[in-house]
């Protein structure tokens, strides 16, 4: 991603279900817990915990469902597991891990594991409309879309020998940026179940085979 494919408002898109992203931090070095969940393609909640223990966490995702009701929440498996039995009942939660494979096997010919898929399919949501241009609030910090941006535009791919795509680990992207991508990772695992946008249907007049045949050629 490029910083102009950033859009400056929401295309329209009627999924009025929200999805939530968990990345939960481990030592504290350069890391931190954070949240995100959209809406369609708008951003409803994006916040750093810090190193706020997994009662604090869990404590304002139960306030944001009071306030938002969450059709779902991914977490990162790794560091999830007291936040995970502590929501679990309320909420469905989901715990991700980033090495597993992509979801169907086209996808696993394509990437080398689910992390890699989110970030690619991350990127097309951005260029479909997914807006994350929006003024802080109650649950949106200050300054976190600025950093999530400098993250993800600043977040390589590699190929493994097999010629599937890669992200590049997380301890090179906090060598580059000087902490760990947690915004990044929190947004990609909001959207890893976010419904891609349909394209817009197209009325044809009956008769006009020309039309039909351009449409045709253009999808391919």
């Amino acid at each position: 991603l490029s910083l102009s494919d950033f859009p400056k408002s929401p295309a329209f898109f009627s999924d009025s279900r929200i999805y939530g992203g968990l990345d939960m931090a481990h030592t504290g070095l350069r890391d931190g817990h954070c949240f995100a969940a959209v809406q369609g393609n708008s951003l409803v909640a994006f916040h750093e915990f810090g190193m706020a223990s997994s009662l604090d966490v869990a404590a304002w995702i139960r306030r944001f469902n009071k306030s938002h009701k969450l059709t779902s929440i991914n977490m990162d498996l790794a560091w999830s597991e007291s936040v995970f039995d502590q929501l679990k009942y309320e909420i469905d939660c989901v715990q991700v891990s980033f090495a597993e494979k992509s979801p169907d096997e086209v996808a696993q010919r394509q990437y080398g594991n689910v992390r890699a898929y989110g970030y690619f399919r991350l990127a097309k949501m951005h260029r479909g409309g997914l807006c994350v241009d929006v003024e802080p609030s109650e649950w949106i910090d200050g300054g976190i879309v600025a950093e999530y941006k400098r993250e993800i535009v600043n977040t390589h791919f590699v190929m493994d020998k097999m010629g599937r795509l890669l992200i590049e680990p997380k301890d090179d992207v906090r060598t580059r940026l000087g902490r760990s991508p947690d915004p990044a990772d929190a947004m990609m695992l909001a959207c890893l179940s976010r419904a891609e946008a349909d394209l817009p249907a197209i009325a044809h007049r009956r008769n006009d085979k020309n039309r039909l045949k351009k449409y045709a050629r253009m999808m391919g």
